[in-house]
């Protein structure tokens, strides 16, 4: 299966909140690292047929987070904006030789609620869906030089997760054509936010698209390890 970097956005649109959001940690470092890497998924939670491909330690921010910024109006800072940070783990499946599916989590415990909240609002809106659209649609593009790409409109949702301050998934539904082959697919984002962490969650498919009962399933065991 082909693997698409998923992009790293949260954490980086995070590190700007800085001058905009107040108050203090009510977390200690080692509860907020206790935190980041509980709220993480295993291959046993996505179901048979899925496969732990990758488990990477947090990195800077990519070039994919600094186009995501420019689009969003944002400038970068070099403050570190989050208390710890979660491995970013890659699980895929094959439904079929053709149907692909590919899930990449990873969580965080930011300096602040307010941060978290703040964060929330600028990721649950239309421009952002449009924004990360576009990243993606030109991350594809640049694959190949024979790789056409075509984005549908993207949709946000305020999707309810009990267990969870504020959660939101994006779904954009997409074309995918490398000659002489065709594919429909389909790109999930979503956000999960309780107190000061945050959890991000992209799912990436061709062809059977990943589902909303699973990623309702998969957001609920987040939101519910985002507690000390």
């Amino acid at each position: 299966m082909r693997r698409f970097a998923a992009p790293c956005f949260v954490l980086a649109v995070a590190v700007v909140l800085a001058a905009c959001s107040s108050g203090g940690s009510s977390l200690s470092v080692a509860d907020a690292r206790k935190v980041a890497t509980k709220a993480q998924l295993t291959a046993a939670d996505l179901g048979s047929g899925w496969t732990k491909t990758a488990d990477e330690k947090p990195s800077d921010a990519g070039s994919q987070d600094k186009e995501l910024l420019k689009c969003l109006g944002a400038e970068s800072s070099p403050a570190d904006d989050s208390l710890a940070e979660s491995n970013t783990r890659t699980f895929e499946r094959s439904v079929s030789e053709v149907d692909q599916q590919q899930v990449v989590v990873s969580s965080a415990v930011l300096v602040s609620k307010d941060k978290a909240d703040e964060l929330f609002r600028i990721v649950a809106t239309k421009k952002f869906a449009e924004c990360i659209t576009k990243v993606f649609e030109d991350q594809m593009k640049a694959t190949a030089e024979d790789v056409t790409y075509e984005s549908g409109a993207a949709q946000v949702a305020r999707a309810p997760v009990k267990a969870a301050d504020h959660s939101v998934q994006i779904t954009v539904p997409f074309t995918f054509r490398s000659d002489p082959v065709t594919f429909d697919g389909q790109v999930d984002l979503a956000l999960v936010t309780t107190d000061q962490a945050i959890s991000l969650l992209f799912g990436f498919s061709l062809g059977e698209p990943i589902g909303q009962d699973q990623l309702g399933h998969l957001t609920d065991l987040l939101a519910a390890r985002q507690k000390v």
